[in-house]
């Protein structure tokens, strides 16, 4: 079709109307907490000051390598430093630390 011609008529192309509410039934059936979840009308006020408490990580448990390949690795000390979560571990493997 060149430019400037005009397009077949469209008339005979014939949509269905769905009805919204059924999707969105579909939809709270899947996540039924999207109208369930609401905010208490009686909450404390919000605080946005730093907390008065400090976390220490202790001891990293578990390593994944389902899906993962050569991500562990001896560094120059001789501990074992690989990746889990978050995290980058280096193990003491004598003091297993």
């Amino acid at each position: 079709m060149e430019a400037g011609e005009n397009h077949p008529d469209t008339d005979f192309f014939e949509f269905e109307v769905e009805d919204a509410s059924e999707d969105i039934q579909k939809f709270m059936a899947v996540k039924p907490w999207i109208g369930a979840v609401k905010e208490p009308d009686d909450h404390p006020p919000v605080n946005k000051d730093e907390p008065d408490t400090e976390y220490e990580l202790e001891y990293v448990y578990g390593y994944r390598c389902e899906d993962s390949r050569q991500n562990v690795y001896y560094n120059n000390d001789g501990n074992i430093v690989y990746m889990t979560a978050c995290l980058g571990v280096i193990l003491d493997k004598e003091a297993n630390t």
